[in-house]
């Protein structure tokens, strides 16, 4: 493939950047500007459920100089630093801390910028990928587009933040195995890029995606090595190299991440609980985005499918290997429904890990934007070669979009006839896209000639209004983020006005009022918390025991309810009308402290039978406030027959990182605390 070459290559290329930095600016306009009442927030969701509260405790630790290992405030005790998608060590999230620092303190809107930056920075290296695969700008121009603001990434991505970040280095990764590779010679400094590009994926959080990240990038080395006529001994230690400086700069956060996952819900689901994954008709959203759910995490605008089928048709160099990947990507996000992910289920190393299998839209997402790019150079290479009018071509183009727009959604609407609005608002974001597509055409079909920039311009035009046109402002809502999160707060005054003087530490079940994280945003110690990864005996508890006696083993003073009466004493302290109903503040009677010594101590040989016991307590006779079961070897205690007066327990100190606590005992016994259970 021929090179772009120009007298100021360095100016052309600023050119490209400052383009790329416009769409950015133009698509993220509102989530930018300061103007209150234009600007824009994250809507509620994982990013304020989940990852804002966990930024916050991350930076409350990190700028007071402590590694946040164990969160005390989620999930009745959460193991901060091995949950990956805590992202601790994560270095744009440290940057983000450090300047939050400088700035006035953590803010929702610091996390949201972080987010937003990614997007700009995923654009530019997509640019570089592709500009260097091809020798085009315009493939880079394009392939930036699509990927940066196609419906993948612009769909729950930015909510689910790991999701988004560790996908963002995708391209830097291909770019460093393409230079590293390039005229079928190792570049070992090339190769490393690779390798960092995997590190950093690894410290943002989302395992799965990383893994289609290594897989994928895996293929492309052994594609690269096959079309460079390399050794398969430099094509291995190519990769040995990459993985190796990935996995060393993502150890710190692999190892305890490998050890909780071990010990988290994940470990006992069967094939079944992971075969989820895209229904067939999804597909039908290459076309018509929002046609059959929210997000249409395949379109990539109906323009670029186009060139990216024409990239195909061509037979493009290259463009096997994307189209394969794109292809077998698209088949495993079909999950179960397919052998292909059987197949790969039993013979790939780690996919038996992970639930839903839809996530496989970013390599299709990430696949076609670089065919897109290579129908650019495809119709670059023909108008070189022809001195035919490009207007054909590019009428064809866009009128074959349009044919297949039209005629998929006039075929799903009489298939499913809606009754109902349903489909008003997707359907309206396809009439725009397209009337912006018609409108473009009208505004360049007058400038030709394959040399000069009129069908240049119109491709870029086309697919970015089809892609703003249908994406732009997903996921936002006209909220300022000092309203972030909705929450009772009368209630949750109310608690911190009754604990302010508690001595000893105490927990809540906050599930009612405060979900997600916001325990941890708060400072309460609530047995809730929002992470794809629960500690297994917790999720035990809560899908199989009573809830009061949940409360009884985790230590809960105060809780949240619908109902003002419970199946325990307890005193009202509060109550509060919300839009999904009132909710009332309890403080239980008589609490469980949350660390007592216990001197009638079980010893059974599993915990499957521990947990078995405190499913029916009453059957076996179990004492859930004075008997204590442990797994595992009798103890080496002269334990008394009856637990002896004067026995006394305190916590001097209850804080993140950092626990101590007094014990008064006359006799052998088990300390019992609920922490981490």
């Amino acid at each position: 493939m021929s090179r772009t070459r120009d007298k100021n290559p360095v100016l052309a290329e600023l050119a490209m950047f400052a383009i790329l930095a416009a769409l950015w600016a133009l698509f993220f306009w509102r989530a930018l500007t300061p103007n209150p009442n234009d600007h824009v927030t994250f809507e509620e969701g994982d990013f304020s459920g989940q990852f804002y509260s966990f930024g916050a405790y991350q930076a409350a630790r990190l700028l007071s100089g402590e590694i946040p290992l164990w969160n005390p405030y989620a999930t009745a005790g959460h193991p901060f630093l091995a949950d990956v998608q805590a992202a601790v060590f994560y270095p744009p999230r440290l940057l983000t801390i450090v300047l939050s620092g400088l700035s006035g303190g953590w803010s929702y809107e610091a996390l949201q910028t972080e987010a937003v930056l990614h997007f700009l920075l995923t654009s530019l290296l997509m640019y570089a990928f592709v500009r260097r695969l091809t020798g085009s700008r315009l493939a880079g121009l394009l392939s930036a587009i699509a990927w940066t603001y196609g419906g993948y990434l612009t769909g729950y991505p930015p909510l689910q933040l790991a999701v988004l970040e560790t996908v963002t280095w995708t391209p830097m990764v291909m770019l460093g195995i393409l230079e590293g590779t390039r005229d079928g010679k190792l570049r070992p400094a090339c190769l490393a890029l690779s390798g960092i590009g995997i590190g950093l994926a690894i410290h943002a959080g989302h395992s799965q995606s990383g893994l289609f990240l290594i897989y994928s990038s895996l293929a492309w080395l052994v594609y690269r090595a096959y079309v460079g006529r390399m050794r398969w001994q430099d094509a291995l230690g190519a990769w040995v190299l990459i993985g190796a400086i990935g996995v060393g700069l993502g150890a710190v956060q692999l190892l305890p991440g490998m050890e909780y996952l071990r010990l988290t819900t994940r470990s006992g689901l069967g094939f079944d609980s992971k075969t989820g994954g895209f229904p067939f008709y999804d597909v039908a959203q290459m076309v018509i985005p929002g046609i059959v759910s929210l997000w249409s995490p395949l379109y990539v605008s109906v323009t670029g499918l186009a060139l990216a089928g024409l990239a195909l048709a061509w037979k493009t160099r290259g463009a096997r290997f994307w189209g394969i990947t794109a292809l077998v990507a698209l088949g495993l996000s079909f999950g179960g429904q397919l052998p292909i992910y059987h197949v790969v289920y039993l013979l790939v190393p780690g996919f038996g890990l992970f639930r839903g299998q839809e996530r496989a839209a970013y390599v299709v997402s990430f696949a076609l934007s670089v065919l897109i790019g290579l129908g650019a150079v495809a119709l670059e290479s023909y108008w070189r070669s022809h001195a035919d009018d490009p207007r054909p071509i590019l009428t064809g183009l866009m009128l074959t979009g349009l044919v297949v727009g039209v005629l998929t959604g006039a075929l799903f609407l009489l298939w499913l006839k809606p009754e109902d609005d349903t489909w008003s608002e997707p359907l309206s974001k396809v009439t725009f896209a397209l009337f912006a597509v018609w409108a473009a055409w009208a505004l360049f079909k007058r400038l030709t000639g394959p040399n000069g920039p009129a069908w240049r311009i119109t491709l870029v035009a086309l697919i970015a209004l089809e892609l703003f046109g249908v994406n732009m402002g997903r996921g936002f809502e006209p909220i300022p983020a000092g309203e972030r999160p909705h929450l009772p707060w009368i209630l949750v005054d109310a608690l911190r006005d009754e604990t302010a003087d508690v001595s000893q530490p105490f927990r809540i079940d906050g599930e009612w009022a405060l979900g997600g994280n916001y325990g941890t945003l708060l400072g309460f110690a609530d047995i809730m918390g929002a992470s794809p990864l629960h500690l297994a005996t917790l999720d035990y508890y809560l899908t199989y025991l009573p809830r009061y006696e949940v409360w009884e083993l985790l230590g809960v003073r105060y809780l949240f309810a619908w109902d003002l009466e419970l199946e325990v004493p307890t005193e009202v302290l509060g109550l509060e009308e919300t839009p999904r109903g009132a909710i009332s503040l309890h403080e239980l009677t008589d609490p469980r402290p949350m660390a007592l010594m216990m001197y009638d101590v079980w010893t059974v040989p599993e915990d499957g039978i521990a947990l078995e016991l405190l499913r029916d307590p009453g059957r076996y006779g179990l004492d859930l406030r004075n008997t204590v079961v442990i797994t595992g070897e009798e103890p080496a205690l002269e334990l008394p027959d009856e637990p002896p007066d004067g026995a006394e327990v305190r916590f001097t100190t209850y804080a993140p990182e950092y626990v101590e606590i007094e014990v008064d005992t006359p006799a052998d016994g088990v300390l019992r605390v609920s922490e981490g259970d």
